[in-house]
């Protein structure tokens, strides 16, 4: 689980600009609409809106953080959290992560999906389209590493509505100290 945790933490929940993945993603889009099969349309579409949301709401944090976020406590987070007050939205933030998650998982267990993505990277290189090859290869890796990732989804997902019902009851002590 530990390359699973790693490509959450950095390449989901991360703080790096993802703007050049997002612009591939709508360069590729319509391609992508004529050669791949529903599933794989709606794990694209999950994925851009999870990446859309989490951009939104850490954006949101962050100026509602203003100056605190250099020296940041849960107390403070809890508080800017509460005050950016978008609960349906990380609702959402979760639920998204739960079904890409699945969506993922039931993808990678489909004969010949990794052999395809390792034979696409030069060809992908060639077309400009290295981030966004190199950010699924790291997911596919991440996800067919694990026999099933419902185990890890589940902790997770647990984790993130247990967390956002604690915030907003105002509980911090979920958060530790940042």
């Amino acid at each position: 689980m530990d390359l699973a945790a790693a490509f959450f933490l950095t390449d989901i929940y991360g703080a790096e600009d993802l703007s050049r993945l997002e612009a591939d993603v709508r360069r590729v889009a319509p391609a992508m609409k004529r050669v791949l099969p529903a599933a794989g349309l709606e794990i694209e579409a999950q994925a851009v809106e999870l990446e859309v949301l989490s951009e939104d709401l850490d954006f949101a944090m962050a100026t509602t953080l203003g100056a605190e976020a250099n020296a940041l406590s849960g107390a403070a987070y809890g508080a800017a959290y509460r005050k950016v007050d978008r609960r349906a939205d990380r609702e959402r933030q979760i639920k998204l992560i739960e079904d890409l998650g699945g969506s993922l998982d039931s993808l990678v267990h489909k004969p010949f999906v990794g052999t395809t993505l390792s034979v696409m990277h030069k060809p992908a290189q060639l077309a400009g389209l290295g981030e966004i090859h190199d950010f699924l290869l790291r997911g596919y890796k991440a996800v067919a590493k694990m026999a099933n990732a419902r185990e890890f989804l589940d902790l997770v997902v647990d984790r993130e509505r247990k967390l956002v019902e604690a915030l907003f009851a105002g509980d911090d002590s979920l958060l530790g100290e940042l």
